[in-house]
């Protein structure tokens, strides 16, 4: 009977141990802490004219399931052609995070920019920033191409990618189609409307592309469109998703 009622006791301790731990918790969930996370690696669109926005493509990761509501700050500055960003997300210490890789991205509109180069920085390096890269802008020669409307960007077989979208059926399709690696791991897809007269229904247009994979890193795939541009990324570690679905503000 003594040892029945030690064995009662110490469970009794273990679970008034864990309550403990999960009254913590749950207490710090109304209290989620802002932190700055670096920028794991950004991509720069070719062809950035001073007659359309630029986009700069960030790409980061949230160490674990307790990262959350990430928001992207963009600093421009025209004079000496500069950007700087900082990536900021919400964090609960639960004691319980489940240890994941979760890459996250985002395309960042930047607006209509000078002709020139500008040198993007990740801002939460410190105060010296960390170089991500440069982004070219120049002055568009002759009209700007009609571009296709694009809607979706999905993945299959762990090698390809399918692009999605409308078209007014006089088109026919894209006149043309281009999918270039034009950076390690960063394909950008261009298609081109036959002509800016097409008329009649909207009619859906696919093509498939293979995509460059590395079995350690994830690929980002994104794609003009006559609306909004589009971006995926294909991760090795998850089947491939979209856009996430952080907060991006413009600070003056």
């Amino acid at each position: 009977m003594n040892i029945y009622r030690v064995i009662v006791a110490a469970w009794v301790a273990v679970l008034g141990q864990v309550s403990e731990v999960h009254a913590r918790s749950i207490e710090n969930l109304s209290e989620p802490e802002t932190v700055q996370l670096p920028v794991f690696e950004a991509f720069f669109p070719t062809q950035t004219h001073t007659d359309e926005n630029a986009e700069l493509i960030l790409l980061w990761e949230f160490p674990s399931d307790c990262f959350f509501d990430s928001r992207v700050t963009v600093r421009v500055n025209d004079v000496d052609q500069s950007v700087w960003v900082q990536v900021s997300a919400k964090y609960f210490d639960t004691h319980f995070c489940g240890i994941a890789v979760l890459p996250q991205v985002e395309a960042v509109d930047l607006g209509r920019l000078k002709a020139g180069n500008y040198t993007a920085w990740d801002s939460a390096s410190g105060t010296t920033g960390k170089k991500l890269g440069t982004l070219r802008v120049s002055k568009r020669m002759g009209n700007a191409p009609t571009w296709v409307q694009t809607d979706e960007i999905e993945f299959f077989d762990g090698k390809h990618a399918r692009i999605r979208g409308m078209l007014p059926a006089s088109c026919g399709g894209p006149r043309e189609f281009r999918a270039q690696e034009t950076a390690t791991r960063f394909v950008e897809v261009f298609p081109y409307a036959p002509t800016n007269n097409c008329s009649g229904e909207l009619q859906p247009w696919s093509r498939d592309f293979e995509i460059p994979i590395d079995p350690n890193r994830s690929t980002v795939v994104w794609a003009r469109s006559s609306g909004r541009n589009r971006l995926a990324v294909y991760s090795p570690f998850l089947s491939g998703f979209g856009p996430s679905q952080g907060r991006h503000e413009e600070s003056k």
